[in-house]
């Protein structure tokens, strides 16, 4: 039987910039609804299942090291693009659908944070951009009934770069890059290493004052471990200044 995955996430998310002594800081909270077909071979034996539910909910907080000092929005508006260093920790709560009996979940049952820090660097109309982090995940204690799953760090190196026609139109090409994150169940480890790539584009387009949306695509280019799947991504953005 042929392995075929569809998943579908939506999502609501919130994003909320402040002064930080001084410096341009972000605070964001994303919450997803997933749903997905999902079939393949279990133990030689063809199956099928579906999910749907609330995902796994992340808060971000970011701030700007170098080059990015709060300012009043009309400061703000005309300030020409600077080198920018950064950085960030994400958080993932175990919110999301859990079943203890499911192989297949919604939710990861665990907490996962990722420290992050990244570089943006301006040149005229083109930008160039470089992020380094790692996934540091906690256990799941209830893995196929009580079986406690670990992971180890999976580290993350991305790069973007593209080009700004004007605020909000702009279009990036992407590549990432990911490395680690075996699991091991109640101490016996898998072979599930990850040594992966993949890379995608993303396109800006303002639609409304106010408004703007973002269309992406990517897919593996190696895949060692793990899914090698493909990914669409819409995300529509209303974004305002309180004067």
């Amino acid at each position: 039987m042929e392995h075929c995955t569809r998943i579908r996430i939506y999502g609501a998310g919130y994003v909320r910039a402040f002064d930080l002594a001084g410096r341009t800081a972000s605070i964001g909270l994303f919450m997803p609804v997933a749903s997905g077909d999902v079939s393949g071979n279990v133990f030689d034996a063809p199956n099928a299942v579906y999910r749907a539910g609330i995902g796994d909910a992340r808060i971000r907080l970011a701030v700007n090291f170098l080059g990015g000092p709060a300012l009043k929005p009309v400061d703000f508006l005309s300030k020409a693009p600077t080198t920018m260093l950064g950085g960030s920790i994400t958080v993932v709560a175990p919110t999301g659908q859990y079943n203890a009996n499911r192989l297949i979940n919604i939710g990861a049952n665990r907490w996962a944070i990722k420290p992050e820090i990244g570089l943006s660097q301006p040149l005229g109309n083109w930008f160039a951009e470089v992020s380094a982090g790692v996934w540091l995940f906690g256990e799941n204690p209830a893995f196929l009934g009580d079986n406690r799953r670990r992971q180890s760090p999976l580290g993350v190196l991305q790069l973007h770069g593209g080009y700004q026609f004007r605020p909000a139109l702009w279009i990036a090409a992407d590549a990432g890059f990911y490395t680690g994150g075996n699991t091991s169940v109640n101490g016996i480890n898998n072979a599930d290493r990850q040594q992966n790539s993949r890379y995608g584009i993303t396109l800006s387009v303002p639609i409304a004052s106010g408004w703007s949306a973002k269309l992406g695509a990517s897919k593996g280019l190696i895949t060692r471990a793990g899914g090698n799947y493909k990914a669409l991504t819409l995300a529509l953005q209303y974004q305002w200044f309180n004067h």
